[in-house]
């Protein structure tokens, strides 16, 4: 799929896209490559079989793109210069730390094993202790960023509506 919309992380080089285009570009992300998505959002269009998302890039046929692994640093820039520090400033403006990766166990395995999601979160803050990682960890730490993130998902038609904390995670 190709998404006209939000804030891309890879895009080709010249002059930054989304501010040319009045602050919006065109980017796809692998979200968007999902044969199985439950439904897709209205401004999105799927790229066809056999397109590849790298290729289409390169070419100009869109302007940027998130989470594309293996492309010469070369050919591409990121849209945003210096993305630590603009989601360090964001962080310290909103008060919400940005949430990059989540852990999912299925059903079925806490079904069968409902020891597990404790013992996985026992087994990463012990792990977080001995790094010394300011990462928040747990549900209670990232509810602020959980919900302003299912807001924003459900505000640009990427989810039905905003989920709660609770249908999301073993709580």
């Amino acid at each position: 799929m190709v998404n006209s919309g939000r804030s891309p992380t890879q895009t080709r080089p010249g002059p930054p896209t989304a501010e040319a285009s009045g602050g919006r570009a065109t980017y796809a992300g692998k979200f968007y490559q999902l044969a199985d998505a439950p439904f897709d959002p209205p401004f999105v269009q799927r790229i066809a079989s056999g397109q590849n998302l790298g290729a289409m890039l390169l070419s100009g046929e869109i302007d940027a793109a998130i989470a594309l692994a293996g492309l010469d640093p070369e050919q591409v820039r990121t849209v945003i210069s210096d993305a630590d520090a603009a989601a360090a400033a964001w962080s310290q403006k909103s008060g919400v730390y940005p949430i990059n990766h989540v852990v999912v166990v299925k059903d079925a395995l806490l079904a069968e094993h409902p020891w597990l999601a404790d013992e996985l979160m026992r087994l990463f803050n012990a792990s977080k202790r001995l790094a010394s990682d300011s990462v928040p960890y747990g549900i209670a730490a990232n509810r602020p960023a959980i919900e302003l993130l299912m807001r924003y998902a459900a505000e640009q038609g990427l989810i039905p509506r905003a989920y709660t904390v609770e249908e999301l995670f073993v709580t």
